[in-house]
C-alpha cells in the first residue's frame, strides 16, 4: 500500500483476457494489470507507469501522484489503438478501487480516478456495448460509496433506503447484460452485478428489519437473518464476512426481543470538540472579545457573548495564585440535524475559551423517547469515524433564514469552519498569527440521561426505571458505557457488553454512576435534582476539554522541534569545521541563540507545568467531593499518560540534542578563546619585546656616543663603533623574533 507510487517493471508473463477476468474473480490485480501492460505498451511504452498511477490514487495514503487526467487520457488513447481494451481498462480501474476502499473510508482519490475516467471515455467509445457495460458498473461502485455514508451519518431507514437503490441499479445492469453474456467481459459484470443484487437485498432488508424492531416487535428479523444467510453462503470471502456480521448483530437482537431494552425518556447529548489556540496566550483570548456580537464565525453570527462560563459556583476558589476554571462563553445560532421518522434535532453550539487554555466547542441538543437505535445515530454523527451527512442525504443546518442560511456536511466540518473563523477573527493585523489546533478526532459526546424506560420489544410493555443501577442491566446500555468504534455492521453495538463505570459516587445517591471512555462519557444519577446532575457533567466535560490543552502544547513542542532541528544541523556542520574557519564572535552568536531558545524552551514548559499542577491541585474546586471524583475521572481517562508524554517530550527536547549541540558550541568558544587569547598575549609580547630592544639599541648607541666623546675617537675607531652597535642591534633582532616563534 505505501509503495503504490513505486513504478513497476512490465510483466514478463503472458495472460490471455480470459486469465485477467479469472483473476479478478480471485481478487488478484495482477493478471488484469500484465494483460493490459501487454495490450497497450507497443503504443504506449509507459503504460506501465500510468497504470500505477492510476493504482496508487485510489489510496487514501498516496502523496505525490502525477495529473490524473494526464495519465487517464493517455492510457484511454492508448486502448482505442487496441480494440477490446479500453472495457478490461475501465474493469481494472475498478477492482483497483475496490481494493483501496478495503482499507479506507476515505474514497475521494476513488472517485477522482472514476469521475476523470467516465469523462475521458466519449459517446463513440460507449457505442461499445462492453464499454457502456463496463462504465455502468463502476458507476455501481460509486453509489456504493454512497450506502457506506449512509450507514455512517444516516439512521437505519437511509441505509436500507440507499442499499435498495444499489440493489435495483444492480439489476438494471444484469438486464441490460441479459441471459445469455457473450464474451469474459459481459459475464464478469453480469456475475458482478448479479451478486450486489443479492448483497444488497440482503442488507437492504437486514437494516429495515432493524429499524422497524419498535414498530412490528422484531417480526421482520426472522426473514430478514434467513436472507442473510443464503446470500453469505455464496459470497466471496470480503462480502460473506460483512453479511455475517450484520446477521450476528440481527440475531443478538432477536434473542433480546423479549427482554427490556433501554429508552432514554428524556436526556440530553453534548457534543465537545477540544481545541487550543497557539500565538496569543489564554488571557490575552479572553481580552479580544470586545465586538465579539458583530462577528460571523461560519457565516452565522455570534448571539451572545458571556463574559464568564456557565458552570456551578464549585469552581469558584481561592486558589493562592489567583488560578482557575473561568474564561467567556459564545452562543450561536441554533443548528438542526434532520431525522427520518423522528422531530428534528437541535443544538445549541456554544464556545468556551478558558483562561486555563483548555477551550472547547459544544454542541448540545435534548433527548426524548429515544431507543438504542436513536442513541447510535447520534453518536455515531457525532463520533470521530461519522461520515459526511450529505450522503446519507442530510445536512447539519442553522435555523436562521437567508444571508446566514448556512448548512454542514457533518458536526466536526461546522467545528472546523467555527473555530477556523474564530482564530482568524482573534488576529488584528498587528499582532502575530493565531494559529488553531483543532484534532476531530478528540471529540467526546456525553450522554446525560434525567429519565429512563425499559421496554420490551416483544410485548411492547413500558416501565419507568428509577434506579440508575438497573438501566446498566436495559439492553442497549452497551451505548452509554462503550466507546463508539468504527461501524462494521448492523447492530454493532447489540454484541458488545457494558463496559466499566465508576460507582459509589459520593453524594450523588446509591446507583449513581458515570462512564467514560475513549470518545464517550455517560451520567446516570437518578437520586440527586438536576444542579447535582450538571455539577457532575460539568467534571465530566472539564476532563474531557483537557485533551485539546495537551494537543496544543504538543503541537508547540512539534513545532519547537521542526525549527530546531534544521539549525541544529547546520550548526554541526559548521563546528566540524577548522577552527579558522570561525570566530569566537560567530559561535558567541550562536551560543546566545541556542541558549535563547532553551529558555523559551524551559519558560513554556514551566507554564505548562504550573497549569497540570494547577489541575492536580486541591485548590482547583471548592468542594472536595467534587476534587475527588475530578481525580478519579482522571484516572479513568489515563490522565497521567498524557502528562507523561508531554514531559518526556519536553525533556528529550530541552536535554537531548540542544544540549548536546549548545554542549560542542561552548567547548568550541572556549578552544577559540584560548587561542585568540593566546594570539593577543604574542602580539603584546611582540611589541612589547621590540620596544625594550628598541630601547636597549638607544641604549647601547648612547654609550657608544659617551666612548667616543670621551675619548676622542678617530673616524676609523668611531667606524668600528658604529660597525658595533648594528652587530649589537642585529643581535637583540634576532632574539626578540626567535623568542616570539617560541612563544
Amino acid at each position: 500500500m505505501h509503495d503504490q507510487m513505486q513504478v513497476p517493471e512490465a510483466n514478463p508473463l503472458v495472460f490471455s483476457l480470459d486469465d485477467a477476468i479469472k483473476g479478478m474473480t480471485a481478487w488478484r490485480v495482477g493478471p488484469v494489470r500484465a494483460w493490459l501492460e501487454q495490450r497497450l505498451s507497443p503504443t504506449h511504452p509507459d503504460c506501465v507507469g500510468d497504470l500505477a498511477t492510476l493504482e496508487a490514487t485510489a489510496w487514501w495514503n498516496t502523496d505525490g501522484a502525477e495529473d490524473i487526467r494526464a495519465a487517464t487520457a493517455r492510457l484511454v488513447r492508448a486502448a482505442r489503438r487496441a480494440p477490446g481494451t479500453l472495457a478490461p481498462l475501465i474493469l481494472f480501474v475498478r477492482f483497483a478501487s475496490m481494493l483501496a476502499w478495503e482499507q479506507e473510508w476515505e474514497v475521494d482519490g476513488i472517485r477522482a480516478v472514476a469521475e476523470t475516467l467516465g469523462e475521458l471515455v466519449d459517446g463513440e467509445d460507449r457505442a461499445d456495448p462492453e464499454v457502456g457495460l463496463a462504465l455502468a458498473l463502476m458507476g455501481l461502485l460509486l453509489n456504493e460509496f454512497d450506502v457506506e455514508a449512509a450507514s455512517l451519518g444516516g439512521q437505519l431507514v437511509d441505509w436500507a433506503d440507499q442499499a435498495q437503490v444499489c440493489a435495483r441499479q444492480a439489476e438494471e445492469l444484469v438486464a441490460q447484460v441479459g441471459g445469455q453474456p457473450s464474451g469474459p467481459v459481459q459475464t464478469y459484470v453480469s456475475a458482478q452485478a448479479a451478486s450486489e443484487v443479492s448483497y444488497y437485498r440482503a442488507v437492504s432488508d437486514a437494516a429495515r428489519a432493524a429499524s422497524r424492531i419498535p414498530v412490528d416487535r422484531g417480526a421482520s428479523l426472522a426473514d430478514a437473518i434467513d436472507r442473510l444467510r443464503r446470500v453469505e453462503s455464496v459470497e466471496d470471502p470480503i462480502d460473506r464476512s460483512e453479511l455475517r456480521a450484520h446477521r450476528l448483530g440481527l440475531e443478538a437482537m432477536q434473542a433480546a426481543l423479549t427482554e427490556p431494552w433501554l429508552q432514554v425518556a428524556t436526556g440530553r447529548v453534548v457534543c465537545l470538540f477540544p481545541f487550543a489556540l497557539r500565538g496569543v496566550s489564554d488571557h490575552e483570548v479572553l481580552d479580544r472579545l470586545e465586538d465579539v456580537e458583530e462577528w460571523l464565525l461560519a457565516g452565522v453570527p455570534v448571539v451572545s457573548h458571556r463574559q464568564s462560563l456557565p458552570i456551578n459556583d464549585m469552581w469558584h476558589t481561592q486558589d493562592p495564585l489567583g488560578r482557575g476554571f473561568r474564561g467567556a462563553a459564545l452562543r450561536l445560532p441554533e443548528v438542526v440535524l434532520p431525522r427520518a421518522g423522528k422531530p428534528d434535532l437541535v443544538l445549541h453550539p456554544e464556545i468556551w475559551l478558558s483562561a486555563l487554555g483548555n477551550h472547547v466547542l459544544r454542541l448540545e441538543g435534548q433527548l426524548v423517547d429515544a431507543d438504542p437505535f436513536d442513541l447510535e445515530h447520534v453518536l455515531r454523527v457525532f463520533g470521530p469515524e461519522g461520515a459526511d451527512l450529505d450522503g446519507a442525504r442530510h445536512t447539519l443546518r442553522s435555523v436562521l433564514p437567508p444571508p446566514h442560511d448556512r448548512s454542514w456536511t457533518s458536526p466536526a466540518s461546522l467545528a472546523d469552519a467555527v473555530l477556523t473563523d474564530l482564530a482568524q477573527r482573534l488576529l488584528p493585523p498587528s499582532l502575530r498569527p493565531v494559529h488553531l489546533v483543532f484534532v476531530q478526532s478528540l471529540v467526546t459526546n456525553v450522554m446525560i440521561v434525567d429519565q429512563a424506560r425499559g421496554w420490551c420489544p416483544a410485548t411492547a410493555e413500558l416501565h419507568e426505571v428509577d434506579d440508575a443501577a438497573q438501566v446498566r442491566l436495559l439492553f442497549g446500555s452497551q451505548l452509554l458505557t462503550q466507546p463508539m468504534g468504527i461501524l462494521t455492521s448492523i447492530g454493532q453495538w447489540a454484541r458488545t457488553d457494558t463496559g466499566p463505570v465508576l460507582t459509589e459516587i459520593t453524594g450523588a445517591g446509591r446507583g449513581s454512576w458515570i462512564a467514560q471512555s475513549e470518545n464517550s462519557a455517560s451520567v446516570v444519577a437518578f437520586g440527586i435534582p438536576s444542579y447535582a446532575v450538571d455539577m457532575l457533567t460539568d467534571c465530566v466535560v472539564f476532563t474531557a476539554s483537557l485533551s485539546g490543552l495537551f494537543a496544543g502544547w504538543n503541537h508547540d513542542l512539534a513545532t519547537f522541534n521542526g525549527e530546531l532541528a534544521g539549525d541544529l544541523a547546520r550548526i554541526s556542520e559548521q563546528l566540524a569545521t577548522a577552527d579558522d574557519a570561525l570566530t569566537s564572535q560567530q559561535v558567541r552568536v550562536v551560543e546566545h541563540d541556542l541558549e535563547t531558545r532553551q529558555l523559551r524552551l524551559h519558560d513554556f514548559v514551566t507554564r505548562c507545568r504550573a497549569v497540570i499542577f494547577f489541575v492536580e491541585s486541591p485548590t482547583l474546586l471548592s468542594s472536595p467531593i467534587m476534587r475527588s471524583l475530578i481525580d478519579r475521572l482522571l484516572d479513568s481517562a489515563d490522565y497521567q499518560r498524557l502528562v507523561k508524554g508531554f514531559n518526556d517530550s519536553a525533556a528529550a527536547l530541552a536535554g537531548g540534542r540542544l544540549e548536546t549541540v549548545l554542549g560542542k558550541v561552548r567547548a568550541r568558544l572556549e578552544k577559540l578563546e584560548e587561542k585568540e587569547a593566546t594570539r593577543r598575549d604574542r602580539k603584546i609580547r611582540i611589541v612589547t619585546d621590540a620596544l625594550l630592544a628598541g630601547v636597549a639599541v638607544a641604549g647601547i648607541s648612547g654609550v657608544a656616543s659617551l666612548i667616543q666623546a670621551g675619548y676622542d675617537m678617530g673616524p676609523a675607531e668611531t667606524v668600528l663603533m658604529v660597525l658595533l652597535v648594528a652587530i649589537l642591534s642585529i643581535l637583540i633582532g634576532i632574539a626578540v623574533w626567535l623568542s616570539s616563534r617560541r612563544d
